[in-house]
């Protein structure tokens, strides 16, 4: 079996570089984050168990605390059929909206999907506060949650932008010194959605336009927002791992 350095990259190199400073000057990583954080669905990609033939459909997807990708799917779902066969799939994120949609950024995630059986509720409640609605469908009887664990990224900026190679490291957050601050997130984010001027003061900086906003999410880096389908992301200064520190950190808003 090759060695991680000896194997092919799961997304093949362009094979060649573009000139040095070609382009427009981004943010890649921190792009691809918010886009990864604040997505409501994405199109998931599969192998046909039989054809080998690639199939897609779209799904609702979350992020786990080190923002892992998360969906739910029914076992008699195509696409579920078609990953316990070959686990390998892709997801293409991107907020569309209105114009051109070769003009917004998106991004495109290639992983293995795995059935979540760890910390199963703990997925469920960060799926259900995205996606409310979820109880009707993580009901029925062949409901299962997966994650993909990345092993390719690529990101579509936009005219003008040339990406930088982003590594899945890049997307993910450290949970490693912060398991405080995950034990306490529910309980969290209940009290501050109940503080109207702390929500409107964090959205502010967020730079979310007024709303019924909502905490849906609590992880080292930001905190993940809703309101009906709209989604934010405010993004911490530092690593925050406690709950203590998170607090500090809003106060200092």
């Amino acid at each position: 079996m090759p060695t991680p350095v000896d194997r092919q990259p799961v997304i093949t190199p362009r094979g060649r570089e573009l000139p040095e400073g070609a382009g427009i000057a981004f943010d890649a990583k921190g792009l691809a984050r918010d886009i990864l954080r604040k997505a409501r669905a994405a199109v998931l990609s599969t192998l046909d168990s039989g054809s080998g033939y690639p199939f897609g459909s779209v799904t609702n997807i979350a992020t786990g605390y080190d923002g892992t990708p998360i969906f739910f799917a029914a076992l008699l779902a195509v696409h579920s059929r078609n990953i316990l066969a070959d686990s390998r799939v892709a997801l293409t994120l991107a907020d569309l909206g209105k114009g051109d949609a070769l003009a917004q950024p998106r991004l495109g995630l290639v992983g293995r999907a795995s059935l979540i059986e760890d910390n199963l509720e703990a997925a469920q409640q960060r799926y259900l506060r995205r996606h409310p609605k979820g109880k009707l469908y993580l009901a029925l009887p062949d409901a299962r949650m997966f994650r993909v664990t990345l092993e390719g990224v690529h990101l579509g900026a936009g005219p003008g932008r040339n990406a930088a190679q982003l590594v899945p490291a890049d997307l993910v957050t450290d949970l490693g010194d912060a398991q405080s601050l995950i034990a306490a997130e529910a309980e969290e984010i209940a009290a501050l959605n109940t503080d109207a001027p702390a929500i409107e003061r964090l959205t502010r900086a967020a730079g979310l336009n007024p709303g019924k906003w909502k905490i849906i999410g609590i992880d080292p880096d930001g905190i993940d927002l809703i309101d009906g389908d709209e989604t934010g992301r405010f993004n911490f200064d530092g690593r925050i791992c406690t709950p203590n520190e998170l607090r500090a950190a809003l106060a200092r808003i």
